[in-house]
């Protein structure tokens, strides 16, 4: 004779239940802000950690300004052009904002 092993599983295959409240707690939402809206950044790529800064700056809804457009930039890492009203900033400025979760005056 066979015995039948019975065990409650889900449609997913997995035996345990996901707790309900884990899926709706707003808290755990890991949605990224948007920190950066209507900021426009000219970001040249000579900067140091320039992969990791255009990542983290897009992500978190920033625009990037080519070299060629770089007088339409709000913020700049490199120095401002002569007809550019773009505040200098500096790497540490964009994860300062990060690390407040808003846009902070440029030190």
């Amino acid at each position: 004779f066979f015995q039948v092993k019975t065990e409650s599983a889900h449609s997913n295959g997995q035996s345990k239940p996901k707790a309900a409240s884990s899926v709706l707690d707003p808290q755990k939402d890991k949605t990224l802000l948007d920190i950066f809206t209507g900021v426009k950044l000219y970001l040249p790529p000579a900067a140091a950690d320039f992969a990791k800064l255009r990542r983290y700056f897009v992500a978190y809804d920033g625009d990037l300004v080519p070299e060629y457009d770089a007088a339409s930039a709000t913020h700049t890492l490199a120095e401002p052009g002569g007809e550019s009203d773009a505040r200098k900033v500096t790497a540490g400025w964009v994860w300062e904002c990060i690390r407040k979760r808003r846009v902070v005056p440029p030190c």
